[in-house]
């Protein structure tokens, strides 16, 4: 997220706290998004912004990088391209985002995202799941880094005891 602030920063030239469509496809580049063409592009960037104004915040440009990352994960993890994960697939996905989940609960996970009940989640029943998913892998690794401040403040203090609080 702190990269992507960043970039968001720099490609922000008049410092209006939202991207014009020459910034946001520059920012986009950086990142290696490439589109087919323009015509791709305009649409995305009008889905992103949703409003009248031409312009993408940060927030918007949040919302969709989650859903461009959740669509990236679904085809990555489609193995048959059907448009749909099917249970091993969405195993395999949780698997790879270092999550150990018990088959009951996969198979619970499935039915409460399957709302058509045909045994498997399209792209828009995969969404909610990859939302709570994917806060879940953030605040892990926000975990893990003030752990890690605090393994780091003890070896502070182990080398300079007489720091205080």
């Amino acid at each position: 997220m702190y990269a992507l602030k960043n970039a968001f920063d720099a490609h922000d030239r008049n410092d209006s706290k939202s991207l014009d469509i020459c910034e946001m496809r520059l920012l986009l580049e950086s990142f290696d998004i490439e589109f087919e063409d323009d015509e791709e592009f305009r649409e995305l960037f009008a889905d992103m912004v949703g409003g009248c104004d031409g312009q993408a915040t940060f927030d918007e440009l949040v919302t969709w990088f989650t859903i461009f990352e959740a669509h990236t994960k679904f085809m990555k993890f489609d193995d048959d391209n059907s448009d749909s994960l099917e249970i091993d697939e969405l195993h395999q996905l949780f698997q790879e985002m270092g999550i150990n989940i018990s088959a009951e609960d996969l198979e619970k996970a499935m039915q409460t995202g399957d709302s058509n009940a045909n045994g498997s989640l399209s792209f828009d029943e995969f969404l909610p799941l990859y939302s709570v998913l994917y806060k879940a892998e953030r605040d892990q690794k926000k975990h893990h880094a003030q752990i890690l401040g605090h393994v780091n403040l003890a070896t502070d203090l182990e080398k300079n005891p007489s720091v205080s609080f």
